[in-house]
C-alpha cells in the first residue's frame, strides 16, 4: 500500500491506498508499526501536501501518532500538519456558517 501511495498512477489509486493504511493502522499495534518501519509516515506525509482529497490520510496518520516517537512527531511535522489540517477544516466550516447566517432570507 505504500509503495501504491508514493507511485499510484490511476485516478484514485492514493487515496484508496490512504484509505486503506488508515483501515490496517487502526486495527492493531503491530500493522501501525510495520507501516512507521516501511517510511509509510513519510509517504501519508507526501500525499498529505498533495492537490487530491486527503481525509483519509489524515486518519491514517492519527492512527500511526501513537506508534512513532514524540520527537519524531515534531521534527517530522506530523502535530503541526495535522493541526493546520484541523484548523483549516475549522475556518472553512467557520466561513460557511458565516456567509450562511449573513445571506439575506
Amino acid at each position: 500500500m505504500i509503495d501504491l501511495l508514493d507511485c499510484g498512477f490511476v485516478l484514485g489509486s492514493k487515496e484508496y491506498a490512504a484509505d486503506c493504511l488508515q483501515n490496517l493502522a487502526a486495527k492493531n499495534e503491530s500493522l501501525r508499526r510495520s507501516v512507521v518501519s516501511k517510511r509509510g509516515v513519510r509517504s501519508l506525509l507526501a500525499y498529505l501536501d498533495g492537490p487530491l482529497p486527503q481525509e483519509s490520510a489524515v486518519g491514517a496518520l492519527r492512527n500511526l501518532s501513537n506508534s512513532v516517537v514524540v520527537d519524531n512527531l515534531v521534527s517530522m511535522g506530523i502535530l503541526r500538519r495535522l493541526v493546520d489540517r484541523e484548523n483549516g477544516r475549522a475556518s472553512s466550516r467557520d466561513k460557511g456558517q458565516h456567509l450562511s447566517f449573513s445571506a439575506p432570507n
